[in-house]
């Protein structure tokens, strides 16, 4: 019985290692043209109520991945997205498995750096937007 727990907790281990360290294809590594440089994430992200924007969620993640990570710039809920380009504050970084607006998040993750003391409450913890470009201070 002992032998099976270890062979089961190998398999375990190695199929979660090489799930996370795996490479994209190689056709998905470097683009093959500069016109992704033309591409706009914040299409569709800017709206000021949840249907007056197309629902986009502006995240990083390889090719095909069930996580992604996103700055959350607000609470989000079904029919509300993490993060919006209007937003004044961000809150921290989300990682969020929301495969659409309409379905909301299940199961997020909040990442919120900081140095000095632990600021556990939404208000407190925002850092305001830089006006200007893309910046937050």
């Amino acid at each position: 019985m002992k032998g099976i727990s270890l062979i089961t907790l190998g398999l375990v281990t190695e199929s979660f290692t090489a799930s996370t360290t795996r490479l994209p294809p190689a056709p998905f590594r470097d683009p093959p043209s500069a016109a992704v440089d033309h591409v706009n994430t914040m299409i569709g992200n800017a709206g000021d109520t949840p249907n007056g924007s197309g629902g986009t969620i502006p995240s990083t993640a390889p090719p095909f991945a069930m996580t992604r990570w996103v700055a959350q710039t607000r609470r989000n809920y079904v029919s509300v997205t993490p993060y919006n380009v209007t937003g004044t504050h961000i809150y921290g970084f989300q990682g969020t498995h929301q495969p659409a607006i309409w379905m909301g998040e299940s199961g997020c993750v909040g990442v919120v750096p900081g140095a000095g003391e632990v600021r556990a409450g939404w208000e407190e913890r925002g850092m305001r937007k830089v006006e200007g470009e893309e910046r937050w201070g």
